[in-house]
C-alpha cells in the first residue's frame, strides 16, 4: 500500500491571542478584531480566541474585512501573548505561560462587570447600601483586582490616567473607527442627534430648560439608519459618561456634525476628544443653557464652529496609521 504524505499547509504558530466575546459585535469586541487585524497585516501572528471555548463560534459577518484566524485553547501553550479586555479580567489565571495582558477598552465597564464570584461571602454580607463590596473595593484598590497582569495596553487617555492613578504604567495603542465614506445624497437637516443609550436625565434636564432645541436620541436603529441620520445632522450632543474614546462622537464628527459632549469620563479631556473647551459642559442648568444658545447659533451658521473642530475630524482620520504604528511598536512588529 502506498502512503500518500499529507501536504495540506500547517498554520503558522499564534504570537498573540487576544480573547473577545463570540455573542458581542459592538465597539469593544470591533477593536479586539482590529488588533489582531493590525499585528497580521503588518507581519506578526496573531488570532481570535472567542469565550467561552467549546462553542463553535465564528467570525461575525460584520467583521469578515478584517484578516482575523480563530484561535483554539490549545494554541495558547505556545503563544507568547494574551490580550484580555478588560470586562475579561477574572480570566487571567486561565492563561498558563503566555504573558497576559488586559486591554482597557473602557473603565467603567470594568467595574460594572466585575464577578460576584471573585468576592468572598463576608465580604458581600457587609457590602454598603446598593453597591457590591467587589466593585467598592476595585474602586478603591483596582491593583488588588488587576495586579497580576503583566501588561497594560489603553484605548483611551481616561484609561491611562486611571491606572497611572492606581500605580500601573500602561501603554497607549488607541483605535481606529472604520472609513465611513460621506454621503453626498442627505443634505443637513438642521437637526440635533444624541446617543439614545446614556445620559437621558440629562438630555431631559437639557430640553427643558432649552424647549427651543429639540433632541432626537439614536437607539434602535440599524447601522444603515445611524449613519443617515448622522449624514443629516449638523450637532451631536454628547449626555453621557463616556467610558473610553467612544465611536459615535467620532462617527458623527466625519460626517461633519458639530461635536458637544458633557464634561465625564473621557469626553472631559481634550486629548481623547481634541474640540475646544467651550464645547464641553458641566450638568449645571447654566451650563445647559448656555450651551442651548451654542447650538442655536451652530444651526443658523454651523461653518465656524466646523472649522473650530476640524483637527479633532483629522484626528480621527489618522487613528488608523496611529494604532498600527503604536501596535508594531509594542509587539515589535
Amino acid at each position: 500500500m502506498t502512503i500518500i504524505p499529507n501536504t495540506a499547509p500547517t498554520r503558522r504558530p499564534i504570537d498573540v491571542i487576544v480573547v473577545s466575546p463570540g455573542d458581542l459585535t459592538t465597539g469593544g469586541p470591533e477593536a479586539l478584531h482590529q488588533l489582531v487585524d493590525s499585528i497580521n497585516r503588518q507581519g506578526g501572528s496573531a488570532a481570535v480566541l472567542y469565550w467561552a471555548p467549546g462553542d463553535d463560534w465564528q467570525v461575525p459577518e460584520l467583521y469578515a474585512h478584517y484578516n482575523v484566524p480563530v484561535a483554539t485553547m490549545d494554541e495558547v501553550r505556545s503563544a507568547r501573548y494574551v490580550v484580555l479586555a478588560e470586562i475579561h479580567t477574572y480570566l487571567r489565571s486561565k492563561f498558563k505561560g503566555p504573558s497576559v495582558g488586559i486591554w482597557w477598552l473602557s473603565v467603567d465597564n470594568f467595574f460594572e462587570r466585575l464577578p460576584r464570584a471573585r468576592t468572598p461571602l463576608g465580604w458581600r454580607l457587609l457590602r454598603p447600601p446598593g453597591l457590591g463590596m467587589h466593585r467598592y473595593l476595585a474602586r478603591r484598590r483596582p491593583k488588588w483586582y488587576v495586579g497580576g497582569a503583566d501588561f497594560h495596553l489603553t484605548q483611551s487617555h481616561y484609561a491611562s490616567k486611571f491606572l497611572e492613578a492606581s500605580g500601573m504604567n500602561s501603554t497607549f495603542i488607541g483605535d481606529y473607527m472604520n472609513e465611513f465614506p460621506k454621503d453626498d445624497h442627505h443634505t443637513k437637516l438642521g437637526t440635533v442627534v444624541t446617543n439614545g443609550g446614556r445620559g437621558h436625565e440629562l438630555r431631559q434636564r437639557f430640553e427643558e430648560v432649552n424647549p427651543h432645541v429639540p433632541v432626537t436620541p439614536l437607539i434602535g436603529l440599524s447601522k444603515a439608519e445611524v449613519a443617515r441620520a448622522m449624514s443629516e445632522a449638523t450637532v451631536y450632543i454628547d449626555f453621557g459618561h463616556q467610558p473610553g474614546r467612544d465611536r459615535m462622537p467620532r462617527e458623527s464628527a466625519i460626517r461633519d456634525c458639530v461635536i458637544f459632549t458633557h464634561r465625564a469620563g473621557a469626553g472631559a479631556n481634550d486629548i481623547d476628544m481634541a474640540i475646544p473647551a467651550h464645547y464641553r459642559f458641566e450638568s449645571n442648568d447654566d451650563e445647559l443653557r448656555r450651551i442651548g444658545n451654542l447650538v442655536s447659533e451652530v444651526l443658523q451658521d454651523p461653518e465656524p464652529a466646523l472649522a473650530a473642530q476640524s483637527s479633532y475630524r483629522q484626528q480621527i482620520l489618522g487613528e488608523r496609521d496611529a494604532f498600527d504604528a503604536a501596535v508594531a511598536d509594542f509587539f515589535k512588529l
